[in-house]
């Protein structure tokens, strides 16, 4: 009884286990989902209000992927975010660094530790990364290929803002990437606060 008891839960470990990789894991693309990026957020917040380590995410999104929906039909659509999920988690460089799904074709990655310039070292990276992978879309305003449009910010933890500053002044900036003709990267700064995105004035 005392072996069958430490099989049953052992296996019961096994399955709580795999039941929590499934709960964090995007199934479409197999890279960290929105809870698991909501999760990480927060701990690296509180991890930089400690330290006073800078904080930076890359917001990004698609180019036109309604258009390529559209035209090429859902399970091309699937494939493309997959390709694109698989190139963001080859683009990054250490284990502490979180590329996740953030919905539809929104995706985010969080960089702990890491100043505005190594953002923008990683959004070069991505670009070419996923310029490289040459998917086809003659529908798209913005290259003959699937491209991606970045929002960069930094922000050294504090407690007069939170994860909700961090992710409206990333939207904000790939908000400009999009208005400036998309495939492109912006940084946020001050001047970006004039133009409002319609997703960061709905984040609570």
């Amino acid at each position: 009884q005392s072996l069958l008891l430490t099989h049953q839960t052992e296996e019961l470990k096994h399955l709580n286990e795999e039941l929590d990789h499934i709960a964090h894991e995007d199934a479409l693309t197999g890279i960290a989902n929105r809870r698991s990026f909501d999760d990480v957020a927060r701990k690296e917040w509180d991890r930089g209000l400690r330290d006073q380590q800078p904080l930076t995410l890359l917001l990004l999104d698609v180019d036109c992927f309604k258009k390529y929906n559209d035209f090429y039909g859902h399970g091309a659509g699937d494939l493309c975010l997959q390709s694109i999920g698989q190139a963001l988690k080859a683009s990054i460089m250490r284990t502490s660094d979180v590329v996740a799904r953030y919905g539809g074709e929104e995706f985010v990655i969080l960089l702990p530790n890491t100043k505005a310039s190594g953002g923008v070292e990683v959004a070069q990276r991505v670009s070419q990364f996923i310029d490289d992978l040459a998917i086809k879309h003659e529908y798209s305003d913005a290259a003959p290929h699937v491209t991606v449009s970045i929002g960069i910010t930094t922000i050294i933890a504090n407690h007069t803002q939170s994860v909700i500053d961090l992710l409206k002044q990333a939207d904000i900036a790939l908000y400009q990437a999009k208005a400036n003709g998309r495939h492109q990267y912006v940084v946020y700064t001050d001047k970006t606060t004039a133009t409002t995105s319609p997703i960061a004035s709905s984040l609570p």
